[in-house]
């Protein structure tokens, strides 16, 4: 078993990152020749495995890190959006438009259930339909029944 040199190490690391074979000689000053002869060394195939396994766990911190990251960034929109559901002007007057649209966005988040008998997806809440009338009134509508908010 023969440890590697620099440029073999080298070429190995650029050889993980997926290089053509030319690059990779020119980058460490060996011929396309000689990378190919290396490739076919165990000790060789080792380090190259070695640095893709690195580089896999780099990359899985960093998904793992942006998940994170949009999963605070989605609660916070949430957040938000529930609060719009109160909306209110200065005066204290609904803000119709903004709790509606929040009310919509809200809605589009809800991941969809299996239907029963087709199989078919279909959003939980697809059945509620709120009304507001003009005097302020709310009604919501649930499969054709209406009841008083």
């Amino acid at each position: 078993m023969t440890e590697l040199n620099t440029e073999q190490r080298i070429g190995a690391f650029l050889d993980a990152q997926g290089r053509e074979r030319e690059e990779i000689a020119t980058s460490v000053g060996v011929t396309s020749t000689t990378i190919s002869r290396w490739r076919q060394q165990d000790e060789y195939k080792k380090e190259v495995d070695k640095w893709r396994e690195h580089e896999v766990a780099l990359i899985e911190r960093i998904v793992s890190r942006v998940h994170a990251e949009l999963a605070g960034a989605g609660t916070k929109s949430v957040e938000r959006l529930v609060e719009a559901l109160d909306a209110t002007k200065n005066n204290g007057d609904p803000m119709w438009n903004v709790r509606l649209d929040a009310a919509k966005a809200i809605l589009a988040r809800i991941p969809p259930v299996q239907g029963e008998k087709d199989g078919s997806g279909a959003r939980a809440l697809a059945a509620v339909t709120l009304i507001v009338r003009r005097d302020g009134e709310s009604f919501q509508v649930i499969e054709g029944e209406a009841t008083e908010v």
